[in-house]
């Protein structure tokens, strides 16, 4: 029978793989990343416990929760308050690892393509990821995106859109929330490599909120 120790090696070295090649996988954008990931990875020595290196449970904010409150300050110099919005707009939180990747650009671009729509059912949509504002910039301006972009870690971590790899790694998770007039959350989608949950998703969700409406 093979030790503890030996089969907490093997489950790393699992996941080391499959880290790397998603972030790979994911574009120029991730080298850094990549490169992080290597570093934090070759000096895990001290890790003897299997629970340390098993694959990390996935934890977000829950349906019916207030959402957390926020004032930020948008790549282009908007200043953003969640509170502004109560009783008038319904608000998309989208939350995404980093600009110029393939699924964060699908993902960018499906809620740009879908913005006309949604402002008409009284929703406004914001993205976020720990990139740099004038990376934002340059992201929005080539995707031609209408709504904002933050580089907020405080409003990531707020909404539990950093976990302990991302933090390590300088990157979101792939979480969207739907925030409704109320101030609650309406809608959670949660998913790191397909964009189309999220996009789907929010579509529906707002969809039905405006159909309810009177």
């Amino acid at each position: 029978m093979r030790s503890p120790t030996a089969m907490a090696e093997e489950r790393f070295t699992r996941l080391t793989v499959l880290v790397g090649s998603r972030l790979k996988a994911c574009g120029p954008g991730c080298v850094n990343a990549t490169g992080a990931w290597q570093s934090w990875r070759d000096g895990r020595n001290h890790v003897s416990s299997p629970r340390i290196v098993s694959r990390e449970a996935s934890h977000v904010l829950k349906i019916g929760q207030e959402a957390p409150s926020f004032e930020v300050v948008a790549s282009n110099g908007r200043t953003i308050k969640l509170a502004d919005y109560r009783g008038q707009k319904n608000v998309v939180l989208f939350f995404y690892p980093k600009d110029f990747t393939r699924v964060c650009t699908a993902e960018v671009c499906g809620f740009r393509d879908m913005y006309e729509d949604l402002v008409g059912k009284d929703t406004e949509v914001i993205g976020v990821s720990l990139d740099s504002d004038a990376s934002h910039e340059k992201f929005a301006s080539k995707h031609s995106v209408p709504y904002p972009l933050v580089a907020d870690k405080e409003l990531a971590k707020k909404y539990e859109a950093v976990g302990r790899l991302g933090g390590v790694l300088g990157i979101a998770k792939r979480v969207t929330y739907l925030i409704d007039k109320s101030g609650k959350i309406a809608g959670v989608f949660d998913g790191t490599f397909d964009e189309n949950p999220h996009l789907g998703g929010v579509r529906d969700a707002v969809a039905k909120i405006a159909a309810a409406a009177p």
